[in-house]
């Protein structure tokens, strides 16, 4: 077996290279022999670009190079068993949720979960219940399910068979995955973790912990959001004998691609590498510290801070706007000059930050002429909109889709119809309303606030400056 220094995937791929083959198989491009004029630059990557021929494996039924990559992975990351995946997290969250339970099922999920878990929760068949998460008071930002929520959950739905959560939310801030997992596997149920932006905290001790350390049931991670992977990379996550490996085997070989890219599988094994190397070398948050100091002597503001019992991650930083404007607003400033944030909300911009430090370069010239061009605005800005105002603390899904025909109608002439289709603030990517709830007020409020600050929604349709939500028709009677 590879030792932790190799990269199987990554050597097994460049000997193949190095032999000089000579492709009559697919992909068409032929070992990057053929490709199109415009894509001359990319001439040193579609080499790379393989299929599973002789001595490169099968990701759908691993024996080699592969199954020893996913093997040491599983070492690195702490969990007994690791499937690379390539079809993104949206993959392994579907195929944890459909593993994990089965159709009827009750089953409680965060409500502010990304809409790749409320997909699979629809797949699955189960019936979920919805959990509002607690909320920040200072920042209305959401801080995760508590222990709390769990004990009056079971207490009004005793036939759960377990919980879906999302740790850490998109800001980086963490839940307390331990207790929830005592909790949960004390009322014999699975804790299933949406663990998409915390793939790098293995890397070292100084960072939370990670969810299958803590005693999560099933972990999916999106390599590329916080590792040097390839975007659509990430890694599935299981431990303990609640869920089975059969199950979660047979369902990512039903969702995932049956001609996996081996670009994105080198660059998870070479993120899983990346990881290794840090643990044994060290990782510090020294210069991170330092530059982040500097950045609040050029905005003249701290950082926005989670509670001081929450968990949070130093590579998110969210950075306060001026009074008056939204985070939409200096995020279109910043990317005048080439800074590109993660996000963007009411009143700030999320900065998501390389794990070594020595890949930490903070524009901080070109921050200061930003600044300077926000002159003074009269007024307080808008303040955010809590999910607390959204969201009951706990509700129960809509169950079947009813019969009926659907409409187009304007977002403000929604109230009290039934959606037809999901409405998606994105980013993050967390469902305003869902298939089959009622649209009420407030989160129409919400949407059209959103729009008007320039937010970005899915699932809607904009004409002529007016934006449109699908809703079932009314029942006649």
């Amino acid at each position: 077996m590879a030792s932790q220094q190799d990269q199987p995937i990554v050597r097994m791929v460049q000997q193949h290279i190095t032999s000089r083959p000579v492709s009559f198989h697919v992909p068409g491009h032929k070992n990057g022999t053929v490709f199109p004029a415009s894509l001359t630059e990319w001439e040193k990557i579609f080499p790379y670009d393989l299929t599973e021929i002789t001595g490169l494996d099968d990701l759908h039924e691993p024996e080699e190079g592969i199954a020893e990559a996913e093997h040491l992975a599983a070492e690195v990351f702490g969990a007994e068993k690791t499937w690379f995946l390539i079809n993104g997290s949206t993959a392994g969250n579907l195929a944890m949720v459909m593993a994990a339970f089965s159709p009827g099922d009750q089953v409680l999920v965060q409500r502010d979960a990304h809409k790749s878990v409320m997909n699979a929760v629809k797949l699955a068949g189960v019936r979920p219940v919805f959990a509002r998460p607690e909320i920040d008071e200072t920042t209305q930002l959401s801080i995760g399910i508590s222990r709390e929520i769990l004990v009056d959950a079971w207490a009004r739905y005793p036939s759960l068979k377990g919980v879906i959560i999302t740790s850490p939310s998109y800001e980086g801030w963490s839940s307390d995955i331990a207790s929830l997992a005592e909790f949960v596997h004390s009322r014999e149920g699975v804790l299933l973790v949406d663990e998409a932006h915390g793939a790098h905290f293995a890397a070292s001790p100084q960072l939370p912990k990670e969810a299958i350390a803590q005693g999560a049931d099933v972990v999916v991670q999106s390599a590329h959001k916080m590792l040097p992977a390839l975007t659509m990379s990430a890694y599935l996550h299981v431990s303990g004998p609640r869920v089975s490996r059969e199950r979660l085997s047979y369902y990512l070989q039903m969702l995932q691609s049956s001609s996996p890219s081996y670009l994105l599988l080198a660059s998870l094994d070479a993120a899983r590498h990346y990881v290794h190397t840090i643990q044994h070398k060290g990782w510090s948050a020294e210069q991170l510290c330092a530059q982040k100091q500097q950045l609040e002597a050029v905005i003249g503001s701290r950082l926005v801070q989670p509670p001081q019992h929450i968990s949070a991650d130093p590579l998110k930083w969210m950075v306060p706007v001026p009074e008056g404007y939204t985070g939409w607003e200096v995020q279109k400033a910043l990317e005048q000059e080439n800074i590109y944030s993660e996000l963007a909300g009411s009143n700030y911009v999320l900065w998501t930050l390389p794990l070594t430090s020595e890949h930490i370069d903070i524009p901080l010239e070109a921050v200061k002429r930003v600044w300077a061009g926000l002159e003074p605005r009269d007024g307080d800005r808008a303040p955010a909109v809590s999910m607390s105002e959204l969201f009951p603390r706990l509700s129960e899904g809509t169950g079947e889709e009813e019969p009926g025909g659907e409409e187009w109608i304007l977002l403000e002439s929604a109230e009290g119809r039934t959606a037809a289709a999901p409405l998606v603030p994105y980013p993050p990517g967390v469902p305003l309303w869902l298939e089959g709830e009622c649209v009420d007020a407030g989160r129409i409020r919400y949407a059209r606030g959103l729009l008007q600050n320039g937010g970005r929604l899915q699932g809607g349709r904009k004409e002529d400056n007016r934006f449109f939500v699908k809703v079932k028709h009314r029942k006649k009677g």
